[in-house]
């Protein structure tokens, strides 16, 4: 029996004499961990992990490597919990998983609720802008996966003279960081794009308790800029995560800068980091590692704004967090 087979049909003892007699865990063509993962097979997902697979899985990739489509990544085809924890542990992006299984994974199963009052909720509390008061609404729209159209049609905003964004709470481009706590900090994120009404850049927090509970902090754009497509690293040494990285709004970016910010999670405040050297460039859509051994956090794949247009980033860079400075290459 080949091992994908064994994989896809969950058979633990056929896997395990298999990879005992010298089978490559990454046999018939990378499909296996793949398979394991698509059918929640937790038990050979682990086993595999263990044996040191390495296809599918962006962790143990060159940094380098170009992200490709999502759905060529195991972390994407996550079904449960169990098996999203499992990839994450060995260092995949929770944030490149389906949204039921991270927020599963977080606690909020994202339920559909039933529509509120208009009269409820403050036109203020409505609106995505910098900085906004958290609400219950707010609170509603994250636990309930609402888009913009649904919170339209639930509060009667689908009809003139509405015509300013609705916030929301499903988003591209927004980080997932775990903590070792089991806390995961989601980071801004856009809705739609430029195109649809409810299109916007966010630039605010939020801390999921891992069982249901979450807090949603907000900043002016002054501390921190609207924000997508970016990496957010956690450094331990400092209990802050470093935000890297950004699409944002045509008009904001700027060729040749590498836009670093960095959250306390003591004090949950931004701040900008200001950097030296050689940065990639107006970075985004791609993959960062920290490396404790040097203090530093390497950025790959991803594509760099020139000034017109993105283009592939080409190799590494390196940010020695100790000096603040970029290094290109490994």
């Amino acid at each position: 029996m080949p091992l994908s087979q064994a994989a896809q049909d969950g058979d633990i003892g056929a896997v395990r004499r298999l990879l005992a007699s010298g089978t490559d865990p990454d046999a018939d063509g990378g499909d296996v961990l793949m398979q394991a993962v698509q059918h929640d097979h937790l038990d050979i997902v682990q086993l595999l992990l263990d044996s040191g697979a390495q296809a599918g899985l962006r962790a143990r990739a060159p940094l380098e490597t170009p992200r490709g489509h999502l759905l060529d990544w195991a972390v994407a085809w996550a079904q449960s919990p169990a098996v999203l924890h499992a990839l994450v542990a060995a260092g995949e992006p929770m944030a490149w998983a389906e949204a039921h299984a991270w927020r599963c994974a977080v606690g909020i199963p994202g339920e559909i609720l039933a529509p509120g009052r208009r009269d409820d909720v403050s036109s203020d509390d409505l609106r995505a802008r910098p900085a906004v008061r958290p609400s219950p609404f707010h609170a509603d729209m994250i636990r309930g996966g609402r888009s913009g159209y649904v919170a339209r049609r639930a509060y009667g905003l689908d009809k003139p003279p509405w015509g300013d964004p609705v916030w929301c709470f499903e988003r591209f481009g927004r980080s997932l960081t775990p903590l070792p706590d089991g806390r995961v900090v989601a980071i801004a994120g856009e809705h739609e794009d430029f195109y649809d009404p409810d299109f916007f850049i966010y630039n605010d927090v939020v801390v999921f308790d891992g069982d249901g509970g979450f807090e949603l902090f907000c900043y002016p754009h002054s501390e921190f800029p609207p924000t997508d497509f970016h990496s957010a690293t956690f450094v331990p040494s400092e209990g802050a995560i470093y935000i890297i990285g950004n699409v944002g709004y045509q008009g904001t970016r700027q060729a040749g800068v590498t836009p670093v910010l960095r959250l306390s999670l003591e004090t949950m405040t931004v701040s900008a980091v200001a950097t030296a050297g050689e940065p990639p460039g107006w970075l985004s859509d791609h993959i960062a590692r920290y490396d404790p051994a040097r203090n530093a956090i390497g950025v790959g794949g991803g594509k760099v704004w020139g000034g017109s247009n993105f283009a592939p980033q080409q190799g590494t860079a390196w940010l020695l967090l100790d000096e603040r400075r970029w290094v290109r290459g490994g």
